[in-house]
């Protein structure tokens, strides 16, 4: 959210060169992808960014699919999972953690951290992004996908019911499941402060699809932008002044109005 909300190159809107079997539709080399396609491609294409032989954690691996592609593509790839068990790659080192508490690993020791489709699931999100940082390099990357509660769809929704897209409904206090409960839902803005607020800077804010049956929204867009720079025209501070213009820009983007999810690309700004 550095004020680029891009969408993403159309090389990467496909899986980059790999095993044949990642083009079936919910699996890779046999193992299920337990979250949303796109997201798990669009995932692989920003990490190939980094050089091969990068050191990177699966947080959240679940049964492993992209832990797997991302070993058979040269990188040294370590995992964690509440649910270890169900972990299927042979080779790839899966330890048990749970993503609300102090994670099992060494100080600066990833180049890479990702976090798939699981910040939404977490009681702690902010202490969780606060050990990224301490297990990640300097200047290295973390990654984190989210369902886009932000886009026009799910403003609607919550304007309706008061409850998000892929939240459309309150959890079960009575049978509560921290792998499918969306306990955190939050927007592109909520997920730039924690992360702005504890150690990192976002450089790339993308989204994995779009979806453009909202389209008539933009008849209400005039009207929606005048009312968001209204409210942020009431900050004093200079520096966050500056910090809501780009917040402004992205919050409008045609990946925050129409993605149906996000990946957030987000540098760790330690000192060496």
């Amino acid at each position: 959210m550095d004020g680029q909300s891009e969408r993403l190159p159309d090389q990467v809107q496909k899986p980059l060169e790999a095993p044949e079997e990642a083009t079936a539709k919910h699996h890779y080399r046999g193992i299920p992808i337990l979250g949303h396609r796109p997201t798990h491609d669009a995932v692989f294409s920003v990490l190939s960014q980094a050089p091969p032989g990068s050191h990177v954690l699966d947080m959240g691996a679940g049964a492993g699919a992209l832990s797997a592609r991302l070993a058979d593509a040269g990188y040294q790839v370590q995992a964690c999972d509440l649910f270890p068990e169900v972990f299927q790659p042979a080779g790839i080192a899966c330890h048990r953690a749970d993503l609300n508490r102090r994670l099992p690993f060494d100080d600066n020791a990833f180049d890479v951290c990702v976090a798939s489709e699981v910040i939404e699931h977490l009681e702690a999100p902010y202490r969780f992004v606060r050990e990224c940082a301490r297990i990640l390099r300097p200047g290295r990357l973390l990654i984190i996908t989210l369902p886009n509660f932000a886009s026009v769809s799910s403003r609607v929704r919550f304007f309706l019911s008061g409850f998000y897209s892929m939240s459309a409904r309150p959890c079960n206090e009575f049978e509560p499941n921290a792998v499918s409960d969306h306990i955190n839902p939050m927007t592109c803005a909520q997920v730039r402060y924690m992360l702005h607020t504890n150690g990192f800077h976002i450089r790339r804010v993308l989204s994995s699809n779009r979806r453009y049956r909202s389209i008539w929204f933009y008849l209400l867009y005039p009207l929606a932008r005048l009312y968001t720079a209204h409210a942020f025209g009431k900050e004093r501070h200079p520096q966050q002044r500056a910090a809501d213009r780009q917040i402004l820009r992205t919050v409008f983007s045609a990946d925050v109005l129409f993605g149906r999810n996000l990946i957030i690309a987000a540098e760790n700004l330690k000192a060496e």
